[in-house]
């Protein structure tokens, strides 16, 4: 996805490396993101280049797919591979860069080791539809390496029938510095900001957590509460419900914001809210839990595998607005609670997020035989 920050995140670990990426679109948008923009024009170690239908072009290919089923891009994806023949193809996500992927190289009587790269929902959500469960399990028997942010994820590759190389779980975006992780921050106790997150509709579940901030008004009347990327629909309700309840309630669209940006609204949070029906770890779960943010994440993403519910964070369930209501008035009450949330969670982001990990397991994805730490899960 040549516009996301994810990819962007990942890409950028291999600034200072001799590698050559050849960026091959996979959703329709008309600019890169800036960070890949910057690179494919600068001058570094790493070499950056994009496929010169980027552009305007994305969006009727990708609409001719909608049709066809990813078969044209899928030619086109083909044609670059015998251009380029390049060491490996890796697709960031599945349903979108994976599926291409696994057309484009169908037909190819012999073609680069294919990495599959799970984001968010990849498998989890989408295994329920039989299309979707089909070519997921074609795309995976043609994989022989899979990275995965969660371990459920990778149980579930394995159920559907991959058989190659599991990478270690770890963040697709790779970590943060080392000088943000000891940045210090203000006691979680001491804040008066309640963090949600926007989206709304497939599987975001916003205006949930908006109806359970609306019950507790009169507990978060002295809070202030700011939603990052809310589409439409969510600031809509959020201005009734600021209308209705008097709340100070501010919101952002989709990308309007900079990570730097982001990171600072975590840090003067008291609490992050994240509800949707499906996720992968969540990369605001674990923004909060560096900032000392109290995490309260539904228990359809993979944030079990990070918190532990009740003590640094709670796992909710996006059907029980009840036992939301309840979790967050804690949240909300209980300094010792967040404070303490604070400091193991700070200790568990020093012990696996440190970007250097990340880095370690990234660069063992174009150089499989350097590493001595992968191992088949």
């Amino acid at each position: 996805m040549a516009d996301s920050i994810h990819t962007a995140r990942w890409i950028g670990q291999f600034v200072d490396q001799p590698i050559d990426f050849v960026l091959f679109p996979s959703t329709p948008n008309r600019r890169l993101h800036p960070l890949i923009a910057g690179w494919a024009a600068g001058e570094q170690n790493m070499t950056v280049r994009v496929v010169p239908f980027a552009g305007a072009l994305s969006i009727p290919l990708w609409g001719l797919d909608l049709i066809f089923r990813d078969r044209v891009r899928g030619l086109l994806l083909r044609r670059v591979l015998r251009r380029v023949s390049p060491d490996y193809i890796h697709a960031l996500e599945l349903q979108h860069g994976g599926y291409i992927t696994s057309r484009a190289i169908d037909r190819l009587s012999k073609h680069p080791p294919f990495i599959a790269t799970n984001w968010g929902s990849d498998i989890f959500w989408f295994q329920q539809y039989p299309s979707h469960r089909r070519r997921l399990a074609h795309l995976l028997e043609q994989a022989a390496f899979y990275s995965a942010e969660c371990q459920r994820d990778v149980d579930l590759a394995r159920a559907l029938g991959f058989r190659g190389l599991a990478f270690p779980v770890f963040p697709n975006t790779g970590g943060f510095p080392r000088q943000v992780l000891a940045r210090p921050t203000s006691a979680p106790s001491t804040r008066h900001v309640i963090a949600v997150k926007g989206y709304q509709g497939w599987v975001g579940r916003a205006i949930i957590a908006l109806k359970v901030i609306e019950r507790l008004k009169d507990q978060l009347k002295d809070f202030r509460i700011v939603i990052f990327s809310a589409n439409l629909t969510t600031q809509r309700f959020a201005a009734g419900v600021a209308k209705r309840t008097g709340l100070d309630i501010s919101w952002h669209s989709k990308k309007s914001l900079s990570h730097d940006q982001m990171m600072d609204i975590f840090a003067s949070a008291r609490a992050y809210v994240g509800v949707s029906l499906s996720d992968g770890i969540s990369t605001s779960l674990l923004e909060s839990m560096v900032n000392g943010a109290f995490p309260l994440q539904t228990n359809t993403s993979c944030a079990s595998e990070w918190i532990t519910s009740g003590l640094s964070g709670f796992s909710i369930d996006p059907d029980d607005p009840d036992s939301l209501a309840e979790d967050l008035a804690r949240v909300v009450r209980d300094d010792a609670l967040v404070d303490a949330a604070a400091a193991i969670n700070a200790e568990t982001a020093r012990t696996r997020l440190d970007d250097r990990i990340g880095r370690s397991y990234a660069f063992a994805f174009y150089d499989l035989s350097s590493s001595s730490d992968i191992s088949s899960a």
